[in-house]
């Protein structure tokens, strides 16, 4: 993040360990704008992307049942 500074759209398809995904989106968050998308697949995997949104004070939004999004 700090290469990169601020961005609009994170994606996360990597390792899907509930302790790698919570890593990815809380390095990711500081560095997103407001309004910027952390966007997830295999959300199922663990309860990461639930319990994230949940800690932010966000709403998961979901486009199917494996891949969700939250917005800064």
């Amino acid at each position: 993040m700090e290469k990169l500074g601020f961005v609009d759209v994170f994606f996360h398809d990597s390792e899907h360990s509930y302790e790698c995904q919570m890593f990815e989106f809380s390095q990711v968050w500081s560095g997103l704008t407001e309004g910027g998308l952390i966007f997830s697949h295999d959300i199922h995997g663990s309860d990461a992307f639930f319990h994230f949104a949940l800690k932010r004070n966000r709403e998961p939004h979901f486009i199917d049942p494996n891949l969700g999004f939250i917005i800064k």
